[in-house]
Formats: structure tokens, sequence, C-alpha cells
């Protein structure tokens, strides 16, 4: 979880604490409340820490317990590590792994991808799906914002928070398509073709291999031509 620079926690000068998290800067916002880059004290360690907004509704409360849930049930290296969860002075939160980095989109704002760099973006992405397939997970948010980019040019997938639970058949079934898509021989899986021969364009393989198109080329894939 990460996101630019926006504005210090509170006022200059005021250092905000919820539980064991000292606030240091805001890095975005979103429909679930806002997320901050905090030191956590008992581990001295960065966190991403997301916040729900004060006074919200129960609901939210549910949805963000539901993806603690969700992201504790996932260790991998392109998918960033859950810490913690809970609730102080009636502040709902979950802590991440602070990813430092920029989102593919900030990345491909510069321009595209080099072609090893669009694979090893692809590859990653494909193994993270994978992965959380196997644990019964669908993410159904792949985009560019939720994709971090670090200086070491690998990619993590972040923001399990529309996240859905697979049953046995599905998870059987999804997991099967994106392991066979990591299976996949180059150029295969970078070539990123808005048809696909073995998978329906519903299938949650088809989300990566869509948006892998502009990591190489720039061009979105509604406007590419048919083929």
């Amino acid at each position: 979880m990460i996101g630019s620079m926006d504005s210090p926690p509170d006022a200059p000068g005021a250092a905000r604490r919820i539980a064991h998290y000292l606030l240091e800067r805001r890095l975005g916002a979103g429909g679930m409340g806002e997320v901050f880059l905090a030191r956590d004290l008992a581990l001295g360690r960065p966190t991403a820490l997301k916040l729900l907004p004060e006074g919200f509704d129960p609901e939210l409360r549910q949805r963000l317990l539901r993806e603690a849930r969700t992201c504790a049930r996932l260790q991998h290296p392109a998918v960033a590590t859950f810490y913690d969860a809970g609730e102080a002075e009636g502040v709902a939160f979950i802590a991440m792994e602070y990813v430092e980095g920029r989102t593919l989109r900030e990345r491909l704002r510069a321009g595209p991808l080099a072609t090893a760099d669009a694979l090893g973006v692809a590859a990653c992405l494909l193994e993270a799906l994978a992965h959380a397939h196997a644990a019964g997970i669908l993410h159904r948010d792949i985009k560019p914002e939720n994709v971090m980019i670090t200086a070491q040019r690998q990619a993590k997938l972040l923001d399990f928070g529309l996240a859905k639970e697979l049953d046995e058949e599905q998870a059987t079934l999804v997991t099967g398509l994106s392991m066979a898509a990591t299976r996949t021989e180059p150029p295969t899986v970078p070539v990123m073709s808005t048809r696909s021969h073995t998978t329906p364009r519903t299938s949650p393989v088809t989300s990566p291999v869509m948006f892998s198109l502009p990591v190489a080329t720039t061009r979105s894939p509604s406007t590419t031509p048919s083929m």
C-alpha cells in the first residue's frame, strides 16, 4: 500500500497516533478511507496504515475486517504483506507493508516500459494472482493504480478491498487458469492480445493480460483494433 505524498496527518507540528502507529504523512484516499505512512513504534518499521473515516458506517468496518482476513491469508513476494488490523479510540485500521516506489500508473506517465520490464511486471502479476486464487481469493480490482513498481523494478499487487472469496469449485477453476498462464512460455504472456483463445473475456486471468497491453505499448485495450 502506497501513494504519492499528499499532506501531513494534521496541523503542522501535530503528531497523530493510532494504537502503536505514529502517522507521518498522508499517502492517499479512497472510498474505504485514507492511507498514511506510519511508524510502527513497537517494531520500528514503516507501515502503510489504512484508516476508516471518523463516524464510519458499520458496513465499512465489516468490509475492512474482510479485507484484513483476506490479506492475512496471502504470503507472496509479489503481494504487499499484511501486518495487523484493529481499532483504537474508535478508529478502525489495517497495517500493511509499506512498498516504496511508484504505482504502475505513475511509471507509465514517463513512457512505456522496456520489453524486459514489461515481461517482469506481467510475470509478477500472474504469480501473485495464482497465489491468491490458490488461497480462494479473487482480487477483482486489477489496475495500474494497484500495482507498485519498486526501486528494484519488482512489481507488487496491492489493495484487496474489493476481493471476493471463492468456493472450492471456483477456486479450482481460476487456479488452473492462472497457473496455466504462469507456465506459458514467452512471448505468449507479454504479447497481451485483447483476444484469448483459452479463457473467456470475463476470466480473472484476462485482467492482467488486458492491462499489460498499455504496459508495453501505452495504448488502451479499448482502443486496440480487433484482431
